[in-house]
């Protein structure tokens, strides 16, 4: 009886270290329609979350450092639609653990508004324009 009794409490202790040892899966980006983005425009987004792991066995905010370095790099983007999406992970090694850095760098790029109208042939390089009140909206043909 003991023998099975140990046997379980290990099989326990092993499931419960195994999930200390998940973090939360992070969805980088939606599907989006190109034409709705202005890919003129775009800037640099850089974000950044550590977290550290005592005696290499008591993690202290490592396994939730992508979700929160993503969290930060959408709120840095706004409204703005984010592409290009590099991950890095650095790790440094002390006396009494490890400190692991997670930093999320991508370009942000605005979305272009409902009102705003498109001049020529839809293409990366047109300018876009939003209509003011007293003009007239006229169509351009693609030059050949």
């Amino acid at each position: 009886m003991t023998n099975r009794l140990s046997r379980c409490l290990i099989v326990a202790i092993c499931v419960g270290i195994l999930s200390a040892c998940t973090s939360t899966p992070v969805r980088v980006n939606d599907e989006v329609n190109l034409a709705d983005i202005d890919l003129t425009r775009g800037k640099m987004v850089r974000a950044k979350a550590a977290g550290f792991q005592l005696f290499l066995v008591i993690p202290i905010m490592v396994n939730s450092r992508q979700e929160r370095a993503w969290e930060r790099l959408k709120q840095d983007a706004g409204s703005d639609y984010i592409s290009n999406v590099t991950i890095t992970e650095r790790w440094t090694y002390g006396w009494v653990g490890t400190a692991y850095t997670t930093i999320i760098e991508g370009m942000a790029y605005p979305r272009i508004p409902k009102n705003a109208v498109r001049r020529g042939p839809a293409s990366v390089t047109n300018t876009l324009m939003t209509p003011r009140p007293d003009t007239k909206e006229i169509e351009i043909a693609p030059s050949r």
